[in-house]
C-alpha cells in the first residue's frame, strides 16, 4: 500500500477511499482526549494524568516514526521551540548567577524538563500528525468535544435535580469541589458544567478551541451541521465562565465574518441562537447571577480573578523585568520576585503563589524576560500567519488561562498548525 498526496486545497476525497488505520484514530483519542485531564491532582509532584496520556501518544508518535525511518515532515515552529528551550536555560542560569531574585534550582528544573518535554514532543507529534487527513482528525475531535460535552450535561443534570442520578465516578482526581463554585467573595450553590474537567473554564476553554479547530481547520467537518454541535455549544454555555464566553464570543465572530452565504449564515445562526434561547429561558437567574454580576465585578475592579488574569500578573512582570529585563527571574521563579518587588505592587494582596501563571504572555515575560517574550511571539505571531482566525483565538485563549507548562496548549498548538492536505491509500 503506498500513500501519496492528493491536494494542498480543500478537495475532500470521496467517501470510502480514505482507509484511516485503527491506530492513528487511537491516537487522537489519547492525545486530545487526554488532554481533558491535564487540570487534576498531580499523580506525583509535577505529573497530571494528561502528561500520562501525552506521553503514551509520543510513544505510538515514535514507534511509527521509527519503523517509518525519518519524520515525515519537520515544522515551521521548531525552530521557535529550540530558540526558546536553549533561552530558557541560559535565562536560568544567568537568573541564578545574577541573584536580583531568590532563585529555586527544584522549580527551574522541573519547570525546564516539561518545558522540553513539550517542546519537543510538539515537533514530533506535528511530524506524525502532518500525514494524518484532517478531517479524520476532526471526525475524532468532534466525538470528543461531544463524548465531553454529553458528560457534562449528564452531571449538571444530575447535580441539579434530586432524581438519584450517580455521578461522582466520573472524576478523576481532578480536584475541586463538586458544586457551583465562587462568585462574588461568597461560596454559591449554583450548579455550573464542568464535566470530567477540573473547573468549568476550562471545560469551556476546551470545548471552545476544539469549535475553533473543527470551524476554521477541519472544513467537511463542519460543514456537517447535526445535534453533537448543538451538545457541544450548550456545554460551554452551562459553564457560566466568564473566560468561556468571552473566547466563545471571539471565536463565533470569526466564524460569522468567514461565512459567504446568507443561507449558510441563517443555518448556523439558527441552531446558536435556539440554543441561547433554550438556555436564558431555564437558566436566566444563574447567567444573571455568574456572567452579568461578574462583569459588573470586573469593571468595578472588584473581581479578583480577572483582575489577577489581566493586571496583576503583567504589573508584576513589567515590575520584574525592570530589575532584570533580558532574563527576568528564570523559568518556574516568577513567585519568587513578589517578597523582592512586593513593596511596590499595587495588587499584591490578591497574587498567591497558584495565581502567578494566569496570564501566560505575562508568565513568558517574567520567567523569560524580553528575549524570551519575544522568541515566544514568533511562535505565536506563526500560528497566526498560517491560520489568522484559529490563531488569533488561540493567543486570546492565553489571556483566559495561564497554563504555559501544560499539554492543552501544546496540542491546540500543533492541531491548529495542522495544513490541510488530503491523501489517498492505494
Amino acid at each position: 500500500m503506498s500513500l501519496t498526496k492528493a491536494t494542498k486545497s480543500f478537495q475532500p476525497v470521496p467517501a470510502g477511499e480514505i482507509k484511516t488505520p485503527i491506530h492513528e484514530k487511537i491516537f487522537i483519542w489519547i492525545l486530545v482526549g487526554g488532554a481533558a485531564f491535564s487540570h487534576a491532582q498531580f499523580i506525583i509532584q509535577g505529573v497530571s494524568l494528561a502528561d500520562l496520556f501525552f506521553a503514551c501518544s509520543l510513544v505510538i508518535c515514535f514507534l511509527s516514526l521509527s519503523m517509518n525511518g525519518s519524520l515525515h515532515y519537520i515544522p515551521r515552529c521548531s525552530i521557535y521551540i529550540i530558540l526558546l528551550l536553549i533561552w530558557a536555560l541560559i535565562g536560568g542560569l544567568l537568573a541564578d548567577s545574577a541573584s536580583f531574585f531568590a532563585f529555586s534550582k527544584t522549580e527551574f528544573v522541573r519547570s525546564f524538563v516539561k518545558l522540553s518535554f513539550y517542546g519537543i514532543g510538539a515537533v514530533l507529534l506535528s511530524s506524525y500528525i502532518w500525514k494524518i487527513e484532517i478531517d479524520v482528525i476532526g471526525k475524532t475531535v468532534l466525538n470528543i468535544l461531544t463524548f465531553n460535552a454529553l458528560i457534562a450535561i449528564y452531571i449538571y443534570i444530575a447535580m441539579s435535580f434530586p432524581i438519584g442520578l450517580p455521578y461522582k465516578f466520573f472524576w478523576f482526581r481532578q480536584g475541586g469541589p463538586l458544586t457551583a463554585g465562587y462568585f462574588g467573595g461568597f461560596e454559591s450553590g449554583l450548579v455550573r458544567a464542568r464535566g470530567i474537567f477540573s473547573e468549568p473554564s476550562s471545560l469551556g476553554i476546551f470545548q471552545t478551541l476544539g469549535l475553533t479547530f473543527l470551524y476554521f481547520k477541519s472544513h467537511a467537518i463542519a460543514n456537517k451541521l447535526n445535534w453533537k454541535y448543538a451538545a457541544i455549544i450548550i456545554s460551554i454555555l452551562l459553564t457560566f465562565s466568564l473566560s468561556a464566553y468571552f473566547l466563545f464570543g471571539v471565536m463565533l465572530i470569526f466564524f460569522i465574518l468567514k461565512l459567504r452565504h446568507f443561507k449558510q449564515l441563517f443555518s448556523y445562526t439558527l441552531i446558536i441562537v435556539l440554543t441561547l434561547l433554550f438556555l436564558a429561558t431555564i437558566m436566566y437567574n444563574s447567567f444573571q447571577e455568574t456572567i452579568v454580576t461578574r462583569l459588573i465585578s470586573v469593571f468595578q475592579g472588584k473581581d479578583n480573578s480577572a483582575t489577577v488574569r489581566l493586571i496583576a500578573t503583567w504589573e508584576a512582570s513589567i515590575a520584574t523585568i525592570n530589575i532584570s529585563p533580558i532574563f527576568g527571574s528564570g523559568l518556574g521563579n516568577l513567585e519568587s520576585t513578589i517578597p523582592a518587588i512586593g513593596s511596590g505592587l499595587k495588587y499584591k494582596s490578591i497574587l498567591t503563589e497558584n495565581s502567578q501563571g494566569w496570564n501566560i504572555l505575562a508568565y513568558v515575560l517574567g520567567t523569560m524576560g524580553i528575549v524570551g517574550l519575544f522568541i515566544f511571539g514568533l511562535f505565536i505571531v506563526n500560528l497566526i500567519g498560517r491560520t489568522p482566525a484559529a490563531g488569533t483565538v488561540f493567543l486570546c485563549s492565553m489571556f483566559a488561562t495561564g497554563r504555559f507548562l501544560d499539554p492543552i496548549f501544546w496540542i491546540f498548538y500543533i492541531l491548529f498548525s495542522k495544513e490541510y492536505i488530503c491523501y489517498k491509500y492505494s
